[in-house]
């Protein structure tokens, strides 16, 4: 192993071990439902607190207490023992995209008005209001911390639909076909031309963020058209653990849109691998799903390796090597990995290596790397981590940032969809699909996702073709 690929790998390890380890101490509070005092307890209280424009909070509320209704415990009911269940703690930050979406304009102001409307109507308390950002070591930074009230909850949804206001949540798919869009809302031309998946950093200010996503559905509409009528036919059949989500998500900076990024997902994704000790619990362990809804029988997974590099080699070089045996992560670092725990290491640096700038690699593992620092020094640590991006590069070619997923995503809406035409039963898990034992072999599915890419590829390369889009034309 040459000095490059050491000091890599010794990076890797270490930059994961530490920031596996160093997790943040979960906030420990011992408030109680009864310790919810002051909070509004009927419709016109609720009116009262909330002021002149009382329905327009109302709305914001609720959209707000929709969102977090999944996610907050009811403490309402009550254990075996008898016992109500322990408030909900959430920690809220106003530049956070979750709260941020809800607002007019997505700037921390209008999400800190939210909020004191939260607090002022007992929805919110706020048990610790201590913050920090900015640091180094990202585990590090703080929100500040609210119990959630559920009395408070119901009784804003309720109001909601008495009065007739929409706080629906957003569709599981959006429409790209855009008859409303019709100019740029006051965006500049060069602002217009910015706006794509493939930029790593948008910095809009004050702009309208539905008009933004309307711009990246219009823009992208050659190529996800006929994938959302297969969603929609898909989505008509499926159970609803695994109905498929499909629609643009803002990530928010300091006074700015950075970027946005736009991934099929379902609630089976987010299904955890082992059982653990939560007895209020209540979502999917993908295990027993699995086994359920596959009647009882073995089940198998076909995984495409390195997905995000095999697309995009794909995109970049029109070669699908998903069924080659091909290790990306092994062929990016040129050699054998010596362990399961090096492999797995190099993987999560090669991630940040496709989505970050290269030069911000190492000043974001500065806290991560203290015995590699110490022992190879910035210099070469620098040098090693710009070789190895130049590496990546020649197997994953030019990176297309957010853009990825997009193409990822429709890929395999396309190979899941044909498997589900052919009456194949099969849960998918972003680049992991699950089969009975039985229904089909391996060597059926590599051929009829090789299919699937190259078609997709011929898709992708009449959609890079068109006039609007030539600022693409490096790719491909």
């Amino acid at each position: 192993m040459d000095n490059n690929s050491k000091i890599i790998i010794q990076f890797a390890l270490e930059r994961m071990e530490n920031r596996g380890n160093d997790e943040r101490t979960p906030f420990d509070c011992d408030f109680k439902p009864e310790d919810f005092k002051d909070f509004a307890r009927d419709k016109e209280e609720l009116k009262a607190r909330l002021g002149r424009k009382w329905r327009k909070n109302l709305q914001k509320i609720g959209m707000f207490a929709l969102k977090y209704q999944p996610i907050t415990s009811n403490y309402l009911k009550k254990d075996k023992k008898g016992h109500p269940h322990p408030v909900s703690i959430l920690n809220i930050s106003c530049t956070s995209s979750y709260i941020l979406d809800l607002c007019d304009k997505p700037h921390p102001k209008y999400a800190n008005r939210l909020i004191e409307n939260c607090r002022n109507i007992g929805l919110l308390v706020e048990v610790k209001g201590s913050y920090r950002f900015g640091c180094l070591n990202p585990n590090k930074n703080e929100c500040k911390a609210y119990a959630y009230n559920k009395e408070v909850e119901h009784l804003v949804i309720q109001t909601c639909k008495e009065e007739g206001t929409d706080i629906k949540k957003e569709p599981c798919i959006d429409n790209p076909l855009l008859d409303r869009f019709k100019d740029e809302n006051g965006l500049s031309e060069e602002e217009y031309g910015r706006i794509s998946l493939r930029n790593s950093d948008l910095n809009l200010k004050n702009c309208n963020v539905e008009v933004v996503k309307d711009i990246i559905r219009k823009k992208y509409s050659a190529l996800m058209t006929s994938r959302l009528q297969k969603i929609e036919e898909m989505n008509k059949t499926l159970p609803p653990e695994q109905r498929i989500k499909f629609y643009p998500n803002p990530k928010y900076g300091k006074n700015c849109l950075r970027r946005i990024a736009l991934r099929a997902t379902s609630k089976i994704v987010s299904s955890k691998t082992k059982k653990d000790d939560n007895s209020n619990y209540k979502g999917i362990y993908r295990a027993e799903y699995l086994l359920k809804y596959f009647g009882g029988h073995p089940y198998f997974q076909y995984d495409v390796h390195g997905s995000i590099f095999q697309v995009a080699h794909l995109l970049n070089y029109g070669e699908w090597c998903g069924d080659k045996g091909i290790d990306p992560y092994q062929v990016m670092f040129g050699q054998p990995f010596k362990s399961k725990e090096a492999r797995k290491a190099y993987k999560l640096l090669a991630m940040s290596l496709y989505f970050d700038e290269v030069n911000r690699i190492y000043a974001h593992s500065l806290s991560d790397i203290a015995r590699t620092n110490l022992r190879y020094g910035k210099p070469k640590i620098k040098a090693a981590i710009a070789e190895e991006a130049k590496k990546m590069e020649a197997f994953a070619g030019k990176s297309l940032y957010n853009e990825i997923f997009l193409h990822e995503s429709l890929l395999y809406i396309d190979f899941v969809y044909e498997l589900r035409r052919m009456g194949i039963k099969v849960v998918q898990i972003y680049d992991g699909f699950y089969f009975r034992q039985g229904d089909m072999g391996i060597g059926n599915l590599e051929r009829l996702m090789r299919v699937c890419a190259m078609n997709y590829l011929n898709d992708y390369r009449k959609w890079l073709s068109v006039a609007t889009l030539q600022a693409y034309g490096d790719a491909a």
